[in-house]
């Protein structure tokens, strides 16, 4: 499955619409982006969202062979792929130990106490750096992103660091939690956009996915959901940052 967002600085409200279909739950994605326009529409559990208050669609959902949820901020229910399947959650060099760890590989470098979860010690990842598998797995999303730019006549991105650690942290903490979506259960932490100043930029879009295998897989998924896309063809964006987490993955835009 997978969700996209854009960023807006309007008030939310509810809706949901729901299409039950055949198709089989195992790769979900969702985006985010900072536009009025409201994407809605579902690839394999896909979720296309904006947040334009004054649009029908604005945080709905709708389902061909997934499940949509009670609509609001969290707009689709988790389920469907598996969480943690390269670097796990617990232990002292990977997931969401090891405080202070900087950008060293599998560290997070700002943590949050009050986790609601199952996250280890009951802190909450915010800002953290992949190990160099996953980091791999980031090289490869970024230069099919870059490749799949240039195709359709839109500039390449920068990669952000910061953004990065931002985008890493949300696909730990969705995986230890678990949850799958752009808002986190804890209020400290909900929005992309405070998550990404928490790690020092700004960041106006995202898109997460989840049950993908490859970079090509997530990629693919993306490319095939009209609002994931617009997120990645949107041409005032000029900055990106990646994340990977066991069946996690995640992109944050910014400008």
């Amino acid at each position: 499955m997978q969700r996209d967002m854009h960023r807006s600085g309007r008030s939310r409200d509810n809706g949901t619409q729901l299409a039950e279909g055949g198709a089989k739950r195992n790769a979900r994605l969702r985006s985010t982006a900072w536009k009025p326009l409201a994407l809605t529409m579902f690839l394999l559990g896909a979720v296309a969202c904006s947040s334009d208050a004054d649009d029908p669609n604005y945080w709905n959902t709708a389902g061909s062979g997934g499940d949509a949820g009670s609509g609001g901020a969290t707009a689709g229910s988790s389920g469907g792929g598996s969480a943690g399947a390269s670097g796990g959650t617990s232990g002292t060099g990977g997931g969401t130990s090891g405080t202070g760890g900087g950008t060293s590989g599998g560290t997070c470098s700002v943590e949050q106490p009050g986790a609601t979860g199952s996250e280890p010690g009951g802190l909450i990842p915010v800002c953290c750096a992949p190990t160099a598998a996953e980091k791999a797995d980031i090289d490869g999303v970024f230069a099919l992103l870059n490749e799949h730019r240039a195709n359709n006549g839109v500039g390449p991105l920068a990669y952000d660091n910061q953004l990065e650690a931002a985008i890493q942290g949300h696909c730990i903490h969705m995986a230890a939690h678990p949850f799958f979506d752009h808002s986190a259960p804890e209020s400290s932490v909900s929005s992309p956009w405070t998550r990404a100043e928490m790690c020092g930029t700004s960041a106006g879009g995202e898109n997460i996915a989840n049950g993908q295998s490859s970079p090509a897989d997530v990629m693919s998924s993306w490319i095939g959901s009209s609002g994931h896309n617009a997120n990645m063809l949107d041409p005032d964006f000029t900055r990106v940052g990646i994340g990977r987490h066991g069946s996690y993955w995640g992109q944050i835009f910014g400008r």
